[in-house]
């Protein structure tokens, strides 16, 4: 799986209050084929995001687990690859934004 594509930006909540938004763009590859996943994250804390192919930023061991009960003011999702640690981050929420065949 890959990362192809990622935004971050700035977005005022239902509160009017500015928010970090992480939107990325995942291509993940079956035998037969290849899905383009959009996601966003929201309210990022501790965007760490390390690139080691030319291609994209691979995700060999991509998770996402539910904090909401370690007691972290509003963070609710840790985000990492465990086993590169290309990718890591807290956010707040999750959005799958599509999910498209090709």
């Amino acid at each position: 799986m890959f990362i192809t594509e990622f935004h971050f930006l700035k977005v005022l909540n239902k509160y009017f209050e500015e928010v970090s938004v992480l939107e990325t763009q995942l291509e993940y590859k079956e035998v037969d084929s290849t899905y383009i996943i959009k996601l966003q994250f929201k309210s990022i804390q501790n965007l760490n995001l390390s690139c080691t192919t030319d291609y994209g930023i691979q995700l060999s061991s991509f998770e996402i687990t539910d904090i909401s009960d370690d007691g972290w003011s509003d963070l609710n999702y840790k985000v990492n690859d465990y086993e590169t640690e290309n990718v890591k981050f807290y956010c707040n929420e999750i959005e799958i934004i599509s999910v498209t065949r090709m």
